[in-house]
């Protein structure tokens, strides 16, 4: 149970907690032509890492695997998926106040 709490505490306040099924299957194929495992692209799924260090940390071995520009174009990747979940939490944000304003107003 404890494991259970931990998760679902730390998945509430990390990105991926936004992130949209087509959003996340658009990033997927965009990561598919670069030399990474199953794990290492859920890794950056969840994470959404945009500095160089933090994409270290993610990919074992990341200088030895990736060249610099595949490493250059997979933080672009990320700062493009990253980029869709803030839009789709202002999106969210947007429509929750517009409610609120509209239950206000009756």
């Amino acid at each position: 149970i404890w494991i259970n709490d931990t998760l679902l505490k730390y998945l509430q306040n990390s990105p991926i907690k936004n992130q949209k099924t087509p959003n996340m299957i658009n990033c997927l194929k965009k990561l598919e032509n670069l030399p990474l495992t199953k794990f290492e692209k859920l890794q950056l799924l969840n994470f959404l890492p945009t500095q160089l260090v933090e994409i270290h940390s993610l990919i074992p071995n990341c200088s030895e695997k990736l060249t610099e520009s595949q490493i250059e174009h997979l933080i672009e990747i990320i700062q493009t998926c990253k980029n869709n979940v803030i839009q789709t939490n202002k999106n969210k944000e947007n429509k929750i106040n517009t409610q609120n304003n509209t239950i206000e107003n009756e």
